[in-house]
């Protein structure tokens, strides 16, 4: 009999701001937020950072929001056979904890979606056991990382400047001194130490190779990539873009395609 069994999965399911859900859990829960998000947990609303976790048990509420920017998560609705499995691995559950794997979540979150809409041979098995090697990946980092008072300040700052360049559109500066718990001015004077380069220009050469790639890999439009970078204003980010590059994003996007299309016609 398997472990863990599927109901549903999403991998990066986009929810624009203002999306809430508040609902009862009929299943067992698992959300990973890739971007900020504001939940109620116990009468209290929590603005989390990104890559927020939680687990929630079967008949718990769900209350969350889309408060500041788009949605971005992964999420997977699961029973289990083995109601002490979580106790077992460590792994909290209807509390927030947060993660670094960001790019394993989705990976193993989609290949349960691709064998929950397929049904390969064997898929009961092969869901089984991809959640089960999700929840160990998870139950390690979260033994090692226990809290962040466990952290050097070299690992701490080296996290943070993980999750910035996985998606910089999350961060500002606030918010990046208050995961490491400093002020704004002490945070900025040890980023700048530790790193050689200021919180503000680091934070916006990460927004510029976001969106390269978004350009490159995808067709979302100029303005929804401006938001998607962090940026309130589509015409500053296109003018910071054109000063990076010396290029428009636009301009950058259609030459990719003209190149690509050559190619094929080359072939």
């Amino acid at each position: 009999m398997p472990l863990f069994t599927a109901e549903q999965a999403m991998h990066l399911k986009h929810q624009k701001i203002g999306f809430t859900i508040n609902a009862e859990a009929k299943t067992y829960i698992f959300l990973h937020f890739i971007n900020p998000i504001c939940i109620k947990l116990n009468g209290e609303e929590i603005d989390t950072s990104s890559n927020a976790c939680i687990i929630f048990t079967p008949g718990s509420k769900l209350n969350y929001t889309a408060k500041k920017i788009r949605m971005m998560h992964n999420f997977l609705h699961f029973n289990i056979t083995n109601e002490n499995i979580f106790e077992e691995l460590h792994i909290p559950l209807n509390r927030i904890f947060y993660t670094n794997l960001q790019n394993e979540i989705t990976d193993a979150i989609e290949l349960v979606e691709t064998h929950t809409v397929k049904k390969f041979n064997n898929y009961i098995e092969g869901i089984d056991s991809i959640i089960f090697e999700m929840f160990t990946m998870i139950s390690k980092e979260q033994r090692r990382r226990i809290t962040f008072d466990g952290f050097s300040t070299q690992t701490r700052f080296d996290n943070l400047r993980t999750l910035i360049y996985q998606n910089p559109g999350s961060w500002s500066v606030a918010t990046m001194a208050e995961y490491v718990n400093l002020s704004r001015s002490r945070f900025s004077t040890k980023y700048h130490s530790l790193f050689g380069i200021s919180p503000n220009k680091d934070l916006a050469d990460a927004a510029m190779l976001y969106a390269n790639k978004m350009l490159s890999t995808t067709d979302i439009c100029i303005a929804d990539l401006a938001y998607e970078c962090g940026f309130t204003s589509p015409d500053y980010f296109i003018r910071l873009y054109k000063k990076y590059y010396n290029i428009t994003p636009g301009a950058y996007r259609k030459k990719l395609r003209a190149l690509s299309e050559n190619n094929t016609a080359d072939k």
